[in-house]
């Protein structure tokens, strides 16, 4: 089967972790399909007009193009011409793809917003179908004032996009049922994959000193940084021995810090990091927090339990749906700082308990390559 990818957010020399879990849904689909991926953003970075690179890996390939409008620094009239090169270079591209190669069997966007808008211009003109992946959390009704989300244009062709499709793919039940209030669409879930040949057990076990906390965010308001700090300094001001390691922008950490001076010393701040870095770190922390306020899936706790640290998560219902009775996580109320304070205490008093390998089961049967790759082998997904 030929499918054509249409990535509205895809790695990129610039920006390599941008999608990249669709990245990874794409490399599974590849196992039986031909799946040619096209990605045509902005970026201002570039020194040229345009800059386009192709791979090509077994059934996979990847074209990627990105491109600097003209008055490029100048805000609104860039947006205009950004948006007139966006929608060229995509009619051009496929255009051509579709004259070497012939229709593809259909069209799989990866985030409705904005190559949905590809995939119905096609299907209204050479009556190709097409499937939507979505992973995005603007759908949410907490999202507002928090994240970016869509006005009432957006709006008017999210509908339209979502109801012609031929199959929508939410990564989450609980982001399933935002879709489905929204725009009145059936769906099947579709879950994320962790990469278990990244996000695994270490060979050798080393025991912290000092019990170690780790977070890893974009530290933005979704993320509720407040929430976390408040119930570390808890435990700081309680005189708990411990520390804290954050993976954030650092200048957003600082302006947080400020507002707990007793907190400074057990912080430790990492610079961002690649896929192995976390894994590392992971690896040896003893907990892993993550008390966001929503979430359509929520990824990096998946990839900690991976790599055989257990978690404490916020208590809403898309980590309840799939985490729930685990007993490498625990729940905590967003509502009272102390909930958290005092799960990170239970962590470290049962934290020779974990059995590891039951972490690392218990991704590998439900969400590693070849867990995820069943659900895209007849890439029918009951359509």
């Amino acid at each position: 089967m030929s499918v054509l990818w249409l990535a509205s957010w895809y790695p990129s020399k610039n920006d390599p972790l941008t999608g990249d879990f669709f990245q990874r849904h794409a490399n599974i689909a590849a196992i039986n399909h031909t799946i040619d991926v096209i990605h045509i953003k902005r970026d201002d970075q570039i020194s040229a007009k345009t800059d386009i690179s192709f791979s090509q890996k077994n059934n996979l390939s990847e074209k990627i193009i990105l491109y600097k409008p003209h008055f490029h620094s100048i805000k609104f009239v860039s947006t205009f011409f950004s948006a007139i090169y966006w929608w060229r270079f995509n009619l051009k591209v496929i255009n051509e793809y579709i004259q070497l190669h012939g229709k593809p069997d259909f069209i799989h966007v990866q985030a409705a917003w904005k190559c949905g808008l590809i995939a119905l211009w096609y299907k209204k003109r050479l009556g190709i179908p097409y499937f939507i992946s979505e992973q995005y959390t603007g759908y949410f009704e907490a999202a507002k004032d928090i994240v970016p989300t869509f006005n009432f244009l957006q709006h008017y062709f999210l509908k339209r996009i979502f109801r012609n499709a031929n199959k929508v793919l939410p990564v989450s039940d609980y982001l399933g049922k935002a879709l489905q209030k929204k725009y009145n669409v059936n769906y099947t879930v579709l879950d994320n994959v962790i990469d278990t040949s990244i996000f695994k057990l270490l060979k050798s076990e080393k025991k912290n000193q000092i019990f170690t906390i780790l977070h890893v965010s974009l530290f933005n308001l979704q993320k509720n940084p407040m929430y976390l700090l408040e119930a570390c300094n808890i435990l700081a001001l309680q005189k708990n021995d411990f520390k804290l390691q954050i993976v954030a922008p650092r200048n957003i950490i600082e302006s947080y810090l400020i507002n707990f001076p007793k907190l400074t010393k057990h912080i430790e701040l990492i610079p961002e990091t690649n896929q192995l870095g976390l894994a590392k770190l992971m690896q040896q922390a003893d907990i892993f927090i993550f008390p966001s306020l929503f979430e359509s899936f929520g990824l990096v706790p998946y990839e900690s339990i991976a790599c055989g640290t257990p978690v404490i998560v916020s208590d809403i219902e898309v980590f309840r749906n799939k985490l729930i009775k685990q007993p490498f996580v625990q729940f905590c109320d967003l509502q009272n700082p102390t909930s958290l304070a005092n799960a990170i205490l239970t962590a470290q008093k049962n934290k020779d308990t974990i059995n590891k390998n039951e972490l690392f089961h218990f991704i590998q049967t439900r969400f590693s390559p070849e867990a995820i790759s069943a659900q895209f082998k007849d890439y029918n997904f009951e359509f």
